[in-house]
């Protein structure tokens, strides 16, 4: 990892809402973070505050993180966000969840194991779903 990589590890961020909510953030990998992001309190365009140095003494609450299986993202967006270099986001102490995800086929669809395929036939899913 060179110079530029290790000082962009652990900045701190700021989602900035029009109501004044403030969401604070982390980067614990490199990559790139969106200018906007809504706010989780009023759903509104929260925008960046450019890891401004003022920032750097707020503790964070979200992290923006490298996920280990972007290509299991369904949303086509993200999945391409994350396979070039962009970074997926969560709260800090929870898992990367592409870790839990199962691959995707080419048409998009999750790959079914067969024990999905024995649970669907054991509790009749079929039947029931209209």
């Amino acid at each position: 990892m060179n110079e530029h990589n290790m000082s962009n590890l652990s900045r701190i961020n700021t989602y900035t809402c029009p109501s004044n909510h403030v969401l604070v953030t982390r980067d614990i990998d490199s990559g790139v973070t969106p200018m906007f992001k809504k706010c989780p309190t009023c759903g509104a365009d929260a925008r960046s505050g450019f890891y401004n140095n003022e920032l750097q003494r707020l503790t964070p609450t979200h992290e923006w993180y490298k996920p280990a299986y972007p290509e299991r993202y369904a949303h086509p967006g993200l999945r391409e966000h994350c396979m070039k270099g962009g970074l997926a986001f969560r709260a800090i102490g929870e898992p990367d969840e592409t870790e839990a995800m199962k691959p995707l086929r080419a048409d998009g669809h999750r790959v079914n194991t067969f024990s999905d395929s024995v649970m669907s036939r054991l509790t009749n899913r079929n039947r029931f779903q209209k």
